[in-house]
């Protein structure tokens, strides 16, 4: 194992991503590349702060590189999040795809990765309960995002090694003061605590973020706006856009119309077919304009967060370059209509985001952050 690929959130950066990185430099990797995501996450919720602070982070605790995951490919349902992060790693050269586990069970993941289908509806989460004998042996999220890698490396045409790293503190929350889930630390967070578990250089950049009006953001900050977009506009208009079809449209604006601020918005318009976090995605595309086509599309270029030195002089040492666009500026964003596209999604979502920031930005300030260089 040369260079080992992660794909990941952050959000926050905290022990338990430190532990998984320290377990892949143990195995053997000599570069660590990770493929994060932007302004939105995949629970279709903005992110607890931005991205290039959450990438700083991780540098410290043994990422090389960190690279954002396109919007709207990082709040998209698992199969097409894993299609996007995994097509990015293959083109920066990892050889290795590296990933926290509940289970830890390669073989079993593998099987699981044979119900994963494009687009996403479930197949996987289907298929769970029987793969691993129901009840609570049900894989946890990260069994089932591995499996979605698994099967998106196959449909790629990529055989990278793979390497489970099995969870600690996964779902003991607050309780457990070292390894806290990120859901826990979010929740202390926006509830005015001191966030536990995370590590010192997370703590600093989020008092960094916080000083620069970027920190913290809730994940419900949207959901005013989004009311108000959902009962501005037409079930019919609403239908053509991403996650928003087969009756989605329908209920979300019939819920939007019952809002009255005393249950969040999609636990008024979930059913069994229709999970809250399908909703919120399906919110979130509408009101940022995403179609079915661009979640079908590939990356056209990769933004870089933060570098260590070791990290610059991997990109350095590819050669050829790579196979997919690096940018550091706006200026350097390839020309062709993908790369345009994929920019005025970038900029539809930091639109969103830096409204919800405690101290408002112009919509495209984040794009102008640079990256964070350390060492």
């Amino acid at each position: 194992m040369r260079t080992a690929g992660i794909i990941c959130e952050f959000n926050p950066f905290h022990r338990g991503h430190a532990h998984l990185l320290s377990r892949v430099r143990e195995a053997g990797a000599e570069t660590v590349i990770c493929v994060m995501s932007g302004s939105a996450v995949q629970r279709g919720e903005p992110a607890l702060l931005p991205s290039v602070f959450r990438a700083a982070a991780a540098v410290p605790a043994g990422a090389d590189a960190v690279f954002e995951l396109p919007y709207p490919f990082c709040a998209a349902s698992a199969a097409y999040f894993a299609e996007a992060g995994m097509y990015i790693l293959r083109a920066l050269g990892a050889d290795t795809v590296a990933f926290g586990s509940e289970s830890g069970d390669a073989d079993s993941l593998a099987v699981l990765s044979r119900s994963v289908r494009l687009p996403a509806r479930g197949g996987a989460e289907g298929a769970a309960a029987a793969m691993f004998g129901g009840g609570d042996r049900r894989p946890g999220p990260n069994d089932i995002l591995a499996a979605n890698y698994i099967a998106a490396a196959a449909r790629l045409g990529w055989e990278p090694c793979f390497l489970p790293v099995l969870r600690i503190g996964a779902g003991k929350g607050l309780d457990d003061p070292d390894y806290p889930s990120s859901a826990a630390i979010r929740r202390s967070v926006l509830a005015g605590q001191e966030p536990a578990g995370v590590t010192g250089p997370s703590l600093r950049v989020m008092a960094e973020a916080e000083r620069a009006g970027m920190y913290p953001v809730a994940p419900d900050a949207a959901e005013m706006m989004t009311v108000a977009f959902l009962r501005t506009t037409p079930a019919e208009e609403l239908s053509r856009f991403a996650e928003c079809g087969g009756g989605v449209a329908g209920r979300l604006r019939g819920a939007a119309m019952r809002y009255d601020g005393t249950a969040p918005l999609s636990s008024l318009a979930a059913t069994k077919k229709y999970t809250d976090a399908r909703l919120r995605r399906a919110a979130l595309f509408a009101l940022t304009g995403v179609t079915p086509g661009d979640l079908s599309a590939r990356p056209a270029y990769v933004r870089l967060l933060a570098a260590s030195a070791r990290g610059r002089s991997y990109l350095r040492s590819l050669t050829a370059g790579p196979a997919l666009p690096v940018v550091t500026r706006n200026d350097g964003i390839p020309d062709g209509p993908g790369a345009a596209r994929q920019y005025e999604l970038a900029i539809a979502m930091d639109s969103l985001y830096t409204l919800l920031l405690p101290s408002p930005l112009a919509a495209d300030r984040l794009q102008k952050l640079p990256p964070r260089m350390e060492g």
